[in-house]
């Protein structure tokens, strides 16, 4: 069990990386003046910025995946209040690594699963706008946006980012789930026609389906109306 983390404040915890990689290029410079105005300068200090940049990208990525690796550990022990505290401070300091983005969907999830809707659709919304990564991952965060939709009874939103969440799922196991409830939100939403047309996909596209049986069934109550 990992101990509380020490807390500090905002100011104490966030760092600049501009900040940081002007004081490292200005310490480089310092140490290396005479070679650097020796080799005319400007080329040269434009490398240093290169490199200590990608430098700061990689440093940026081991430290959000220790903490990402730390909050895994206290979500899966159900320390929630814990987990959340590690996401948020990752979300914050080191948004757009890979781990960020991770921590991203988790901390949507466990908003979610807190009957936090409002918090986990900001949260779901933010992570589709902006991740590029696996399309699984991606997919699934389409899909727990639209349960934040079904859940504020908004369902041709929901249809429309179950419909996302399937477009992006590729091979994934709960492809046809997606599409099925896309159909089932359309239904819902009023649009016949759309439900019509995606319940019928998923008899053609998934007919092993767990959910063929029930959309064959709505399809012949949808037809006699």
């Amino acid at each position: 069990m990992l101990k509380a983390p020490k807390k500090y404040s905002k100011k104490e915890l966030k760092h600049d990386p501009l900040l940081d990689t002007m004081v490292k290029t200005q310490t480089f410079y310092e140490d290396n003046k005479k070679r650097i105005h020796g080799m005319g300068g400007g080329i040269l200090v434009i490398a240093v910025i290169i490199f200590l940049l990608s430098y700061l990208h990689q440093s940026n990525e081991q430290k959000a995946a220790i903490l990402f690796g730390k909050a895994q550990v206290e979500y899966q022990d159900m320390n929630y209040t814990k987990a959340k505290t590690f996401l948020e401070y990752l979300v914050d300091a080191y948004g757009g690594t890979t781990s960020g983005d991770q921590g991203l969907f988790l901390l949507a999830n466990i908003n979610y699963n807190q009957n936090k809707i409002a918090e986990a659709k900001a949260l779901y919304q933010r992570f589709v706008d902006s991740y590029s990564g696996s399309e699984i991952l991606l997919s699934s965060g389409y899909a727990g946006l639209a349960a934040c939709n079904e859940a504020e009874g908004d369902y041709a939103a929901a249809a429309e980012n179950y419909l996302k969440a399937w477009h992006e799922a590729g091979d994934f196991p709960e492809a046809d789930n997606y599409l099925f409830m896309a159909a089932v939100n359309y239904e819902f939403a009023g649009q016949k026609d759309k439900a019509t047309e995606y319940y019928q996909k998923l008899t053609e596209t998934y007919p092993k389906s767990r959910h063929v049986f029930e959309a064959r069934a709505k399809l012949t109550l949808l037809a006699s109306k």
